[in-house]
């Protein structure tokens, strides 16, 4: 089989998070409340889906940092268009988290507060690096906000902690400051 080039490790790797995250069941895929797989299913689909891809390439590409491998089963970290149960705890959160959203929503979110997309949670990160490594990015130009988490957890924003991403139902624009736009590299 011949080797796949890095942009085809990266059209696979999508191509996997599409799977996971749009409606599974459309593959054949079952998944589990929590969102998991079975991964011996997923390479199944994966080999019809993307020809070239053979289990081995799949096994790599699902221990990147947007997947959850648990024994024989994974699951994308967020993204999820359809419901899934999150498999977190309830935590004080450190000063400030970090999040990702679409430069064109920034006034109503700094207006209304952040609220989720696409999803029951809004996912904050420890670092604008985290921010940005670890969103599933739309192609829309994007802006970083910081969020005065320890401040809104004081005053009764509930905070959960599912493997080092924040989640909450939303945050009041009072805790919400913009940074600069950062452009992608690459």
């Amino acid at each position: 089989m011949e080797a796949l080039t890095k942009r085809d490790r990266d059209k696979l790797k999508a191509e996997v998070l599409r799977i996971l995250t749009e409606e599974p069941e459309k593959t054949g895929l079952s998944p589990d409340r929590w969102g998991f797989v079975r991964i011996d299913e997923l390479i199944a689909i994966c080999f019809t889906e993307f020809p070239r891809a053979g289990e081995e390439l799949v096994r790599v590409v699902i221990c990147e940092p947007e997947f959850e491998v648990n024994s024989d089963s994974v699951r994308a970290k967020s993204g999820h268009m359809y419901y899934i149960e999150k498999q977190s705890e309830k935590t004080v959160p450190p000063g400030v988290l970090y999040a990702l959203v679409p430069k064109i929503m920034l006034n109503t979110f700094l207006k209304e507060g952040l609220t989720p997309i696409n999803d029951r949670y809004v996912y904050l990160y420890q670092s604008i690096d985290e921010a940005w490594y670890f969103t599933i990015k739309t192609g829309a130009s994007s802006v970083t906000i910081s969020v005065m988490a320890e401040k809104a957890y004081k005053d009764g924003i509930e905070f959960l902690l599912s493997d080092r991403i924040y989640l909450t139902k939303a945050v009041p624009a009072r805790y919400l400051s913009v940074h600069l736009e950062r452009k992608e590299e690459g």
